[in-house]
C-alpha cells in the first residue's frame, strides 16, 4: 500500500514557546510553495554526502535560522543573525572562487546567486558584482547569459529603482 505523500509544515508559537510540525498532504501545501517568501532549497546530496550526525545538525540548524529569521521573538539558543552574516561572507568567498576558475556555467550560477542577493539586501555593490559576472558569461558564449545580456540594462534599471524605493 502506497503512503500519501505529505509536506512538513514547521509552526513556532512564539507565546506558548512552541515548534510543532504537521504533516500536511502535498496537494494541500502547493499554493503555499509557489507563493513562498525566501523558500530555501537543498540537494538531499549534500546531506547524504555527511555523516549522519552532521547531517542532522545541518538540517536542525537550518530549521532554527529560518524559524528565527522568520519571527518576531528570538528563540534564544544562539545569535543567527551572526551566523547568518557568517555564512553570507563564505558564501561570497565562494562565488569568488568560482569566477576565477573560468567556468562559464558557474559563473552565470554565480551571477543568478548575487544579482539575488543584490535584490534581496538592496546592495549596489552585489549588482556591480552580478553584472560583471553576467558579462564574463557571456563573453564565454553561455546561451543563457548571452540571451540576458541583452535585457540587462533594463534588469539593472529595475533593480536600481526598487533599491532606491525600498
Amino acid at each position: 500500500m502506497t503512503r500519501l505523500k505529505c509536506d512538513v509544515l514547521v509552526h513556532y508559537d512564539e507565546q506558548a514557546q512552541r515548534i510543532t510540525f504537521y504533516t500536511v498532504p502535498l496537494v494541500g501545501t502547493a499554493d503555499i510553495r509557489r507563493s513562498a517568501f525566501c523558500p530555501l532549497s537543498q540537494d538531499v546530496g549534500r546531506f547524504t554526502a555527511m555523516q549522519a550526525d552532521a547531517a542532522e545538525r545541518t538540517l536542525g540548524a537550518m530549521v532554527f535560522a529560518y524559524l528565527e529569521r522568520h519571527g518576531n521573538r528570538s528563540l534564544g539558543i544562539r545569535d543567527y543573525d551572526a551566523v547568518a552574516r557568517d555564512v553570507h561572507y563564505q558564501t561570497i568567498a565562494t562565488l569568488q572562487q568560482r569566477v576565477l576558475r573560468g567556468d562559464a556555467e558557474e559563473i552565470y550560477q554565480t551571477f543568478q546567486h548575487l544579482h539575488m542577493l543584490a535584490l534581496k539586501e538592496k546592495s549596489v555593490a552585489h549588482l556591480a558584482s552580478a553584472e560583471q559576472a553576467l558579462q564574463s558569461a557571456s563573453a564565454l558564449g553561455h546561451g543563457q547569459a548571452l540571451a540576458l545580456i541583452a535585457v540587462w540594462p533594463r534588469m539593472k534599471s529595475d533593480a536600481e529603482h526598487a533599491m532606491q524605493h525600498a
